[in-house]
């Protein structure tokens, strides 16, 4: 079994869907409040630019969820914003680098705080040792950086089938 925790409006065969808003997904509600899954129950949960919308105090709880779904021999994929290519792209001027439309934010300064907020729907920003961090204190021993269609512990099919947003998403697969 495949999760795909904080799917929004992509739904693919083979995955279970969550999120806290309904899009049609299998299951709708907040991860906070506990997945209605076994223990155990996936051998992979994606988590593809969805976790940077908890804030710092729901990270560690959000973390020990996914990771009770998980089996033990399961990988957790992570995909969050890259902060440091972001400050890099704002460092360097390079207004191209980001995914924000030109119209809503015509200047790097600009687009570098829409990124980094995603409008106002992010609330935590991840460099990848802050990742490591956290994911250490939720539970994950293995941690393994990674690339958009790349895996380094996903022995499992289909664990890179949701990567998206490649030149800008920092990754990260683990496993307990």
């Amino acid at each position: 079994m495949k999760l795909n925790w904080g799917c929004g409006p992509i739904m693919r065969d083979g995955w279970v869907g969550s999120d806290r808003d309904d899009h049609g997904q299998d299951h709708v509600g907040n991860l906070l409040d506990g997945l209605p899954f076994p223990d155990g129950h996936f051998e992979v949960i994606v988590a593809n630019h969805s976790l940077q919308q908890l804030d710092y105090h729901e990270l560690v709880p959000g973390l020990h969820e996914l990771r009770r779904v998980l089996a033990n021999d399961g990988v957790l994929r992570v995909l969050v914003p890259d902060v440091l290519r972001a400050v890099s792209a704002y460092t360097k001027g390079d207004r191209g680098w980001f995914p924000v439309n030109e119209d809503d934010e015509p200047t790097v300064a600009g687009a570098l705080s829409a990124y980094l907020t995603w409008f106002g729907t992010n609330r935590t920003c991840f460099t990848p040792g802050f990742l490591h961090d956290v994911l250490h204190r939720a539970g994950f021993g293995v941690l393994a950086p990674c690339a958009v269609g790349m895996t380094r512990l996903g022995h499992h099919i289909g664990v890179t089938e949701l990567d998206d947003r490649a030149g800008e998403s920092l990754v990260i697969e683990a496993a307990p």
